[in-house]
This record gives C-alpha cells, sequence and structure tokens, in this order.
C-alpha cells in the first residue's frame, strides 16, 4: 500500500485508535490538534520520589497501589516517606509522614506508633474494609486513616501474619482476606480475617501456590513448571507482590515473575471460582508486561477501578542504574473481558495518556495520540559533564546528560530537525551529583526552569516559565494550554533539587511532524519452537517509519501484548508460554502517527489473516 492510500485512509483527527477491537487495526491515524487542558498525563507518573537514606543518592518508589476512598485516590509507594491522594489521577499531592523508621527487618512494637505512621519499609497495604481505610506494609502492624489527606490515623493491631509481601481483599459479601508471601517454604499463602475483630486471622494458612522447582531456566526466564494432578499448573517460582481481584465472578490472583532490575518484571495472573483456590495458570499471561521503552518494567502492580468503573494498573517500572532500587512508577489501562482475559494496556504506553474518562476501545484506545518528536534529534548544550547532549532524545532513562554545573543559566537544546506542532513536553531531571537523603528541608527539594521554542535557534519565546516553581518535579509532564509551532526547543535551568548539576535524562516532545504516517508493514515472519518461551519476529521496513509495534497474543483477536521497537525490523519477544500458539502482527509509526498492520501470522509461520 503505497503512502497515499494511507494518507487517503486515516481517521478522524482525534479519534485515535477509535473503534479499534483488541486484536483489529484501523489503517492510520494521525495526532490530534488538541486535548482538552489538564486531562492528559505521561508515564513515570510526575510525583515526589523520595531520595534514599543509603548514600546511593538517588530516587527510590515501587510496589504500588491506588485505593479509590470517599470519592479520592490514595496512592501508596514503597520507600516514600509518605503517599499521594488525587481527585482525578492526574494532580497528585503529597502526605508526609513524621516517621523516622529505616527497615530493618524487625517487626514494629507498639510504642510510639500513634504519632509515626510507617511509610519507609517496603510491600505497603490498602484497602477499604467496612467504610474505613486500612493501611499496612511489610513486617507491620495493621493501621486505619483517620483522614487520609491530613494523615491522622489510629492503630488497629498487630499484624499476623509476618509476610514478605501481601495484599489486603475485600469480597463483595464482605469477608476480608489476605494474600501473603510466606517464607517457609517460600510461596503464597491466604488467610481469612475477621473485618469486626481488628482483622484477626479467623482460616489460614491456606496454600495459593508452591515452587513447582525454583530454577530459572539457562537465558534467567522463569516457564512453567509441573502439571498437578488437578491440570493445574504451577509457576516455577511464587515470586513477589501478589494482589487478589475478582471480575465476573472469577478470582484473579496475580503475582510477580523476574527481578525488580530487569525490563521483564510483569506480573502473571492465575484464576479460580474461589478466594481460596485452587488457582488455574492463565496460557496469555504475562497480565502486566513492559519490555522495551523510556519507561519498561511493569510488575509488583496494583490492579484497580476508577469513578466510572474503569480498570487501571500501577506498576514498579526500572532504572536501576545508581543502585537496584532505583525505580520509579507508572499507569496504564487494564481490564478483564468477556471471556475473563486478564490485561495491561502498555501499547506506546509512554506517550501522553487520557486521565479518566477519555478511553476509547480497542488497544491504544486511552493515547491521546501525540507522538514523539524528539527521539534521535541533535542536542546541544551550555557546558557538558560526562555523556554527550544526544543522550537526551535517546529515549534511555538509565542514561543522562548534565551540565558541569548547577547554576543558573545552563541550559540545554534539542532541534527536531524541522518544524513540528508541539502539545506537550516531559523533562525529566536527573539526579547528577545529588546529595539529598530522603526529604530534608536543606535539600531544597524543588526544580525551577524555563523552556522555550524557537523557529531558527536564534529568536525565542517562552512557552514553560517554572522559574518560581516550588515543587519537586523529577519527571515534569506539562501539557501545554495551546500547542506551539516550531523547530527548537531549550531548557534553561534556574534551581536543581537536591544540590545536584542541572542534569536531564531525556527531554521529550510530544505532538506531530505534520507529515503523513509510515507504510503499513505486510510481510511478518515467526521463528518460534512452540515449546519455547521465546520467539523471533522480523519484517520488510516500512517506508517512512520511525520504529514499530509488535503485538501479540494466544487468540488472533486478542492480541493483548505489545512491544516497541525503536531500532531496525526485528524483535525478540519473550515471556510466552511454552506449548501454547500465538498469533503476531507488527505496526508501523512515525513523528506523524501510527499505521496499523493487518498481516496476522501465526507461531509456526502461517498467514491466518492475510492483508487484502
Amino acid at each position: 500500500m503505497n503512502s497515499s492510500v494511507i494518507w487517503s485512509k486515516m481517521v478522524v483527527l482525534g479519534l485515535l485508535f477509535a473503534g479499534v477491537s483488541l486484536g483489529e487495526a484501523a489503517d492510520a491515524v494521525v495526532p490530534p490538534e488538541k486535548a482538552s487542558a489538564g486531562t492528559t498525563f505521561c508515564n513515570p507518573v510526575n510525583i515526589e520520589y523520595c531520595f534514599t537514606p543509603y548514600g546511593w543518592h538517588g530516587r527510590e518508589a515501587a510496589d504500588p497501589l491506588v485505593v479509590l476512598f470517599k470519592g479520592d485516590y490514595y496512592l501508596f509507594p514503597s520507600k516514600s516517606g509518605g503517599y499521594w491522594w488525587s481527585p482525578d489521577l492526574l494532580t497528585w499531592s503529597f502526605v508526609p509522614s513524621n516517621d523516622s523508621y529505616s527497615y530493618s527487618g524487625d517487626l514494629r512494637k507498639s510504642d510510639g506508633l500513634e504519632k509515626d505512621l510507617p511509610v519507609w519499609g517496603y510491600g505497603p497495604l490498602g484497602a477499604v474494609v467496612g467504610g474505613k481505610l486500612i493501611y499496612s506494609q511489610q513486617l507491620d502492624a495493621f493501621y486505619r486513616l483517620i483522614d487520609p489527606k491530613k494523615g491522622t490515623f489510629t492503630r488497629i493491631c498487630d499484624r499476623l501474619p509476618v509476610s514478605n509481601d501481601d495484599w489486603l481483599f475485600v469480597d463483595d459479601d464482605g469477608r476480608v482476606y489476605l494474600y501473603a508471601i510466606g517464607f517457609n517454604p517460600r510461596g503464597v499463602y491466604v488467610y481469612e480475617l475477621d473485618p469486626t475483630n481488628d482483622l484477626k486471622v479467623v482460616r489460614g494458612p491456606e496454600k495459593c501456590m508452591l515452587p513447582g522447582g525454583i530454577r530459572p531456566d539457562a537465558e534467567g526466564f522463569f516457564a512453567l513448571g509441573p502439571v498437578g494432578g488437578d491440570g493445574t499448573q504451577i509457576a516455577r517460582l511464587t515470586g513477589e507482590g501478589p494482589q487478589m481481584s475478582k471480575r465476573n465472578g472469577k478470582y484473579f490472583l496475580q503475582v510477580s515473575m523476574s527481578g525488580t532490575e530487569l525490563p521483564i518484571y510483569r506480573d502473571s495472573a492465575f484464576v479460580s471460582d474461589s478466594p481460596l483456590g485452587p488457582f488455574q495458570y492463565f496460557t496469555n499471561n504475562p497480565v502486566s508486561y513492559r519490555p522495551v521503552g523510556f519507561v519498561n518494567g511493569a510488575g509488583n502492580t496494583g490492579f484497580f477501578t476508577d469513578k466510572q468503573g474503569q480498570d487501571w494498573r500501577v506498576v514498579t517500572t526500572c532504572v536501576c542504574v545508581k543502585h537496584i532500587f532505583e525505580r520509579r512508577v507508572a499507569m496504564y489501562p487494564a481490564g478483564v473481558d468477556q471471556d475473563n482475559e486478564m490485561f495491561t494496556d502498555t501499547y506506546l504506553g509512554d506517550l501522553p495518556q487520557y486521565g479518566p474518562g477519555h478511553r476509547r476501545k480497542g488497544l491504544g484506545g486511552n493515547l491521546v495520540g501525540w507522538m514523539l518528536l524528539s527521539h534521535k534529534k541533535q542536542a546541544t548544550a551550555s557546558t557538558t559533564l560526562g555523556s554527550p547532549p544526544s543522550v537526551v532524545c535517546d529515549e534511555d532513562i538509565k542514561s543522562w546528560w548534565s551540565a558541569k554545573t548547577g547554576e543558573k543559566g545552563e541550559w540545554l537544546t534539542v532541534d527536531l530537525g524541522k518544524q513540528c506542532r508541539i502539545n506537550a513536553v516531559q523533562v525529566n531531571f536527573a539526579e547528577q551529583d545529588a546529595t539529598a537523603v530522603k526529604r530534608r528541608a536543606e535539600d531544597e527539594l524543588y526544580h525551577q526552569y524555563t523552556l522555550e521554542v524557537s523557529d531558527d535557534g536564534q529568536a525565542w519565546r517562552m512557552v514553560i516559565d517554572k522559574s518560581t516553581n516550588q515543587r519537586d518535579v523529577p519527571h515534569d509532564y506539562v501539557q501545554l494550554k495551546k500547542p506551539v509551532m516550531a523547530r527548537y526547543v531549550k531548557v534553561t535551568n534556574v534551581h536543581m533539587a537536591g544540590h545536584g548539576k542541572f542534569a536531564i535524562r531525556d527531554l521529550r516532545v510530544f505532538g506531530s511532524g505534520l507529515g503523513r504516517p509510515p507504510a503499513e508493514v505486510t510481510k511478518v515472519a515467526v521463528k518460534r519452537d512452540k515449546n519455547s518461551f521465546r520467539a523471533e519476529i522480523d519484517w520488510p521496513a516500512a517506508e517512512g517509519a520511525a520504529g514499530y509495534v509488535v503485538r501479540w497474543g494466544s487468540s488472533k483477536d486478542k492480541l493483548y501484548h505489545s512491544q516497541d521497537v525503536r531500532d531496525g525490523a526485528k524483535a525478540t519477544i519473550q515471556c510466552l508460554t511454552a506449548g501454547v500458539d500465538y498469533y503476531f502482527v507488527v505496526d508501523s509509526f512515525n513523528d506523524s502517527g501510527v499505521t496499523f498492520g493487518r498481516t496476522v501470522v501465526g507461531s509456526p509461520g502461517e498467514i491466518v489473516a492475510p492483508n487484502p
């Protein structure tokens, strides 16, 4: 199909992915001219990630969950010195704790708990039980948050059992269950708790999942273990971060697999008709997975429902350069379909997305449609320490550019290569030589900067002025009130948080390159042994493509999984289920839109839905 035909088949502006069912494709889409002000966000979530107390002077947040309570959302990540609340999942307000406790592996006792809510440990837990917001964390007691916006609380009782990670689940009938990673033997156990008697254990532990041989294969991935006598399959690794969700009368036990420092950090699901099991493994696992992208990794997650009744998943993502636990939080649309297939929609998941209430049908249906304009573009800077300025356009959160100082006036400029329509910008700051620890006032934890645009690199006009900002915004996403036309984008430092140098991981610019979307990918080759957990996919380069997205699934009309490809025309797909057939299709994209592939190929290599 030539480019003129593609151009003629574009959908209406602003209806990105509209009407595209999961596994089905439209022809091509272009970025909308604008979106309503204050309706979009971009991963990673832009919250005040806490500096660690351990001396490596980086930021950490992980194991997130979101609880909807009295019309507001409460975000509880680990190691954050507090938590956040939001009326809309877009704007977040931080609630600090005075707790000075640092995780030591010991169960906390009752002394002083009434004044210090423990927030520095791992594995936060939260749920609404009997109209009350309950909170806990790994190796600690249960608490009731009385006024969660102010941080007031009362202690309920000591936590029994002590567990590594756990999840509090309230069933439709009001019964309460705790799903926990136990220690001896390590596995997932369930306890029933009494909601009328301080969450005392009334039943359990019941075994949900035990190891079926804890042994990674030669490449470090965990496949399926033995098939049990009742036909259920058991994962070789019981993992971490258990959680329970109920949809359509089914119970979905989700467990994180692999390691938090790996891009393949993911959640797999097990389903049952009872909260106590037995649970069967999903053949279309993982249910949360994003191995490639500026934001990657999607394990140890929280599955929740918004005020409009739509599902989301908040996930742990990896940076893991300064330390294995250098991590961030991302949020994706999610759901369970009519056939009880659980999924998380990470399609181009680090491009701008809508908040609640704007989601359209289909994979990627929550994306605004603004494409990335800054990838692989040229950059210049006032001064440079270490990596060249070009790394701010490499779509790699692990790399960063730094100026030689943190002084006011240091600057960074990106040349987009042509006039583009700019709708939004995300400035991802790095912590070069920062000396901050936790949330000390003396560390001056706020970013101040200006962002200007230019047509020629000489005459500049201001579009973002945060020179008086008093918030810590390490991943500052700004949706412009009105789109602007420009070729050059310039960020100038005023103040850096944590006494660090002026440093940026990526300066990401979103909008439209005002050209045509690329040609369609019409030929796809798949190489896979059916008993393998991986597949090799390749295709001829599409004219005008800057990148691709491979979609796949265990059913040709449910291609729930996706993986970005920004270099070359091939991909290695991992974490498949051995013995299961898969189906693949490849989409192409550039700075001016997405063209959906329609050639679906089965894992043995046959074309099952050829392009007409």
